[in-house]
Parts: C-alpha cells; structure tokens; sequence
C-alpha cells in the first residue's frame, strides 16, 4: 500500500458480522488489508452472561500471519445504562487489543464498520479512523456519532452520500469492491454441480425477515422441473416467517445447504442458471437501501441476475441484472431467462470488476485518508 507504512501501522476492525464462511464486505476489507498490514480484527459480542466477564481466549485466533480474530469484551450488560457500560467495555477490549499490537507499530487505523460499540478507543500511538457505511445506518444510535468524530467516512451507495457530508467534510463514495479471486472457478466442480442439480435457480444470503419468501414460494411451485438452490443462514424470522419457510420448503425442488465457504460458493454461482436477489419489493419493505455485493458474485461468473432491488451498476442490463417491481415481473423474468439467450457483455463486465478490485479501492481509501489527515496525525 502506497503512503502508508505497513512496518509502523497496524489496522483495527469492528465490526457487527462475525468472522465465519460467510465473507460479508467487512472481512473481505480485514483480508485484504493482511496482505500488506497487521490486522486485528474485532468480533462482535455475544449475548451477555456473567460468564463472559473475562475474555474467552478460546475465541483469540490467526487466520493467518497477519491477520487476528479478538472477541469483543462483554463484560458489562449494555440494556442497563447503555452508555456508561458501552463505555466500560470499550475500555476492556481496548485493553486487550494493546497485548496483540506488535511492537514498533505506532500507527493506528481504526476502521469501524458499525454504530454500535468501541465509541472510546484506548489505543497507544496516533490514531485515524474511518466510518465505513455498507449498510442504512442513518438514524440509528451511535451513527451521527462516528460519523461526525471519524476522520473519514466511506460509503458504498452514492444515495447515502447526502446524510454524511452533513456530518463530515472528508466523505467518500466507494462501490461493493470484489476480490479478485472469486472470479476463478474449478470446471470439473461446476460440471459435477450441473449434473447433480441440473438448470437450476440460486439464491445466496442471509435468509431473513426482508427476503420475500411468498415470491420464492411461487416461483419453486412456477418451475417446478428446475431446482431451486438457497446458500445461506436462516436468521430473524418470525412465527409467521417461520411458516411460510416450512411451507417453501415443502416444495419438493427446494434445497437448502445453510453457510458454505466462499470457495464452493462461486462455484455454486458460475453453474447456475439464473441468480436471484427476491427481497421484499420496494413498497413493502422499511429498508430501501441495500448493499448489491451479491449481485457482484453473481455477475462476476457472467450468470444473469433478476432482482428485487436496484444494483447501482452503471448499464445493468448490458451486464445481465434485470431489476423488476412485481412478482409477475420477476417470474416472466426468470421464464426469459431460461428459455431465450439473454446476452451479456462480458468485456463490460470485466471493465467493471477490474474498476472495483479491493487493491485498488483501499489504495484510494488510505491515499484520502492520508490526505486528510495529514495535519492532526503525520504519517510517517
């Protein structure tokens, strides 16, 4: 990384995803950044016990050299006097963190990438900090807070630029970066996934209260010759939410296979023959804003996407992202899909992704942060 010392710097993440197979953006930014510097990466906490009042060591470790996975200390129960004990255990971790900085590195980044916690950072050395937004966080606790008080904020979505620089003077529009690696998939996988699964229909993420599970529901009883194929936690449904999975899940083409590592997923992606985003459609759902990484996975393989909501790619069509507003839409859209060539251009697709290639993005990431910051921490 340009600018920056890697010998003198050590990067600190928060984050409210937790490390595990499932590669959110957060862990992709912790990855990355080991190839050129020491990391720590902060996992978010568990649910409060008193057990959980000394660091749980077990749940300290590398995933790589560089790379260090810590827990956040719970040690105090935020529901009662939210401030005060945020503050408390802010002060633990931050004591913890300072055992795991190599010695010599007396630069600090502190790239948060949530509202929630580590609003006091009792760290040696001179610090800099980044609020990197992937998700709507405005109006939410701790939001204003860290946008204001960071010396940069980046956000993924240029619709949510307008509420930062508000805030903050140093705001950046940074898009859903993907590495490059997952472009690379293994043939002879593929091939064995067709033959298992056949023309099949993909869904990767999180399975939530905010995917539409009736729009699923029609189209596995819609294309019932072809297999439907869910990647992801089940996390957050309801009563109601629960019923109407069990019920999708009786249909005889639907399989789910829970989290799986990022290495079988593309795998997954490039074989399919449609890749779908089926979240709540825009008049239904209270999120309005939401990250498109999945649609870069999709679009990475050259596979076509039908989406409930929009991908903020320039020329989308072009790159095969169909966005639709109904269910009668998405499902014709499907149909097309299936039995038509929809062409993509993959030179187009190929420009894209090497514009949103992570090495190139941190660089710009940490050259503005340099920049603005030059004159509160020198950058040695």
């Amino acid at each position: 990384m340009r600018g920056i010392s890697s010998d003198e710097t050590v990067v600190i993440i928060t984050s409210d995803e937790p490390w595990g197979d499932v590669m959110h953006t957060q862990l992709h930014y912790a990855f990355q950044l080991s190839k050129h510097f020491d990391v720590i990466y902060i996992n978010p906490p568990r649910i409060w016990n008193p057990a959980r009042g000394v660091i749980d060591y077990k749940k300290t470790y590398r995933v790589n050299s560089k790379l260090l996975v810590i827990p956040y200390r719970h040690v105090f129960p935020v529901r009662v006097f939210r401030k005060l004990f945020t503050f408390f255990n802010d002060i633990m971790t931050s004591l913890s963190i300072r055992k795991f900085i190599p010695a010599g590195k007396s630069d600090i980044i502190l790239w948060r990438f949530d509202h929630f916690r580590f609003f006091t950072a009792w760290l040696p050395g001179s610090i800099r900090s980044i609020y990197h937004v992937v998700d709507q966080y405005a109006g939410k606790p701790g939001d204003n807070v860290f946008a204001s008080a960071s010396d940069l904020v980046v956000v993924t979505s240029p619709r949510l630029t307008s509420h930062y620089e508000k805030l903050n003077k140093n705001v950046i529009t940074v898009p859903q970066c993907i590495p490059e690696e997952d472009n690379i998939t293994d043939p002879v996988v593929v091939n064995e996934i067709r033959e298992q699964f056949g023309q099949y229909l993909l869904f990767i993420g999180t399975f939530s209260h905010e995917v539409d599970i009736d729009l699923l529901n029609k189209i596995a009883r819609r294309f019932p010759d072809n297999k439907l194929l869910i990647i992801g936690p089940v996390v957050n449904l309801n009563h109601n939410g629960l019923e109407q999975l069990k019920a999708f899940q009786s249909n005889a083409n639907v399989c789910f296979f829970g989290s799986i590592s990022g290495l079988e997923l593309k795998n997954f992606i490039r074989g399919a023959a449609v890749c779908l985003v089926p979240y709540k459609f825009k008049n239904s759902r209270a999120v309005h804003i939401r990250s498109p990484l999945k649609i870069l996975n999709y679009i990475s393989q050259k596979r076509p996407v039908v989406t409930s909501m929009e991908s903020e790619l320039p020329d989308p069509v072009n790159m095969g992202v169909y966005f639709v507003e109904s269910v009668e839409e998405f499902i014709e859209k499907i149909d097309n899909c299936l039995h038509s060539n929809q062409a993509i251009d993959k030179i187009k697709v190929d420009t894209y992704l090497e514009q949103v290639d992570y090495s190139k993005r941190i660089n710009q990431i940490l050259d503005i942060l340099e920049n603005s910051t030059t004159t509160k921490h020198p950058v040695k």
